[in-house]
């Protein structure tokens, strides 16, 4: 059996035919038809690639191979004569080489710098677009010129950008931006929690609650507004100056109890409360409780 193309520029494999009584096979009109058609001990296209020499196109039948004339294009332009519908192998062109294996679902990266040679990357990106990266000093700028650049909140729920003009970062939640803190911004809120062991304050400005974990380390602590602050702790206060510790403009009033409720309390030397049971200031001393006159 042979293959045989009509002309030298035939965009169509008008059929086979028979190399002892010129006859084409049944239905083999197109390029599909000589692969599926081609005889158990025929050559197949695969081997048919494999066998042709430098630059040659052939098509197979038989034990044969049928090099096209020498004016003929080479193997680029057999797949660019072919129909749509025929089965042909696209343009063979570059010699980019990869690795023996590699991770499941990595990003492919370069190898050096000559665009030949791929790598296998530690990077992954899943079936549903999840990226995974190992722990490293990655750099990610996520800049933007402005808040009137940044893409659509509701779209990209969770990113978060920067905005150069305001100088900020922000991230997207509830469909808008909101932004993130700067170390040197003055707080205004209702409630502030801080756990960290030491908190320094510049401009602060809390209308209800402030909660620290460790030490408030501050130039001046104002109230405002109606009410009464409270300052409380679960074990000791301490209020530490290099000189004294000074109460001005308003009475200083110490802690009331009964003599009952006095002695339910371990004292420390150095102890101040008014009793009301006896209507006297009282101090712990190293005999106990005395009355202070």
């Amino acid at each position: 059996m042979a293959i045989e193309i009509t002309t030298a520029d035939s965009t169509t494999i008008t059929g086979i035919r028979n190399a002892l009584n010129s006859a084409p096979l049944s239905g083999a009109t197109g390029w599909d038809s000589v692969y599926t058609t081609t005889g158990s001990n025929s050559a197949k296209w695969s081997q048919a690639y494999t066998n042709l020499v430098s630059n040659s196109a052939a098509y197979l039948s038989g034990a044969d191979i049928s090099l096209l004339a020498a004016a003929s294009a080479s193997w680029n332009s057999v797949y660019a004569t072919t129909t749509a519908n025929s089965a042909s192998w696209g343009a063979v062109t570059g010699d980019v080489f990869g690795p023996i294996g590699s991770t499941a679902n990595a990003i492919a990266r370069y190898n050096l710098s000559t665009g030949k040679l791929l790598q296998n990357s530690l990077v992954t990106v899943s079936d549903v677009g999840a990226i995974i990266a190992p722990a490293a000093g990655s750099v990610i700028p996520f800049y933007y010129d402005d808040q009137a650049s940044f893409p659509n909140a509701t779209v990209y729920h969770g990113a978060i950008v920067h905005s150069h003009a305001d100088g900020r970062m922000y991230f997207a939640h509830n469909n808008i931006w909101n932004g993130l803190s700067n170390v040197t911004d003055p707080v205004n809120s209702n409630n502030v929690l801080v756990s960290s062991s030491n908190v320094i304050l510049s401009a602060c400005t809390i209308t209800t609650y402030l909660s620290v974990g460790g030490i408030i380390y501050s130039s001046q602590i104002n109230t405002v507004g109606t009410g009464t602050p409270s300052l409380s702790s679960g074990s000791d206060i301490r209020l530490d100056a290099v000189t004294r510790v000074t109460v001005s403009n308003t009475p200083f009033r110490i802690a009331n109890f009964t003599t009952a409720s006095r002695d339910a309390i371990t004292p420390l030397y150095g102890d101040m409360i008014y009793n009301t049971t006896t209507n006297k200031f009282q101090g712990y001393a190293s005999t106990g409780w005395v009355d202070l006159s």
